[in-house]
């Protein structure tokens, strides 16, 4: 009989399967890990998965906000109501990546332009979608390095709302075409 409990137990073998499997893969094809405790093995391929993809985003905002003219600031906190909040004082609901102006505690993101940044989309689009569909910003930048952003239809796209992308897909349905080189050009329209 189908009940929470036999989904979470399944789900658990499932899972504790995988892992065995993942952990004969990594074994087979590097003998020298076969000595070395299950757990800490899992503990390595963790920090090396965690770290590479910490390093690439901090790389990609690095890199594309030292090319702006125009006064944004990094890393901004929202809270649920979409209202511009202080790190400090208390639990941020969403961290954005770039807000263009001078954001203000108090002041809400729909008085903004930002720039949500990613080296790739994969299921990460997704991520950005339920605080700027409920918060619209003034104009909200999606930006990728890959060609895997979503299609322009499922993302939303607008004179509002624009996907930014280094690779374009090779049949691209973008309405507006935008590269990294026209984020500033955008943020500064009317």
């Amino acid at each position: 009989m189908l009940s929470n409990e036999s989904v979470l137990a399944a789900w658990a073998v499932f899972k504790n399967a995988k892992k065995m499997n993942l952990l004969a893969s990594i074994r087979r094809d590097f003998p020298e890990l076969v000595s070395m405790p299950d757990e800490r093995v899992f503990e390595f391929g963790g920090r090396f998965v965690s770290d590479h993809q910490s390093k690439a985003g901090g790389f990609l905002e690095g890199h594309v906000e030292k090319s702006f003219t125009v006064p944004f600031q990094k890393q901004v906190c929202i809270n649920k109501d979409g209202v511009v909040i202080d790190r400090k004082g208390g639990k941020p609901w969403k961290i954005l990546d770039i807000v263009f102006g001078t954001p203000v505690v108090g002041t809400h993101v729909s008085n903004y332009a930002v720039l949500s940044l990613k080296t790739t989309s994969r299921e990460r689009a997704s991520q950005d979608d339920d605080w700027s569909r409920r918060h619209p910003p003034k104009l909200f930048l999606y930006g990728t390095l890959s060609d895997d952003y979503p299609q322009p239809d499922k993302f939303g796209e607008s004179e509002t709302r624009k996907l930014v992308c280094a690779t374009p897909k090779k049949s691209d349905g973008r309405a507006f075409k935008l590269g990294f080189g026209d984020i500033e050009a955008e943020v500064m329209r009317p």
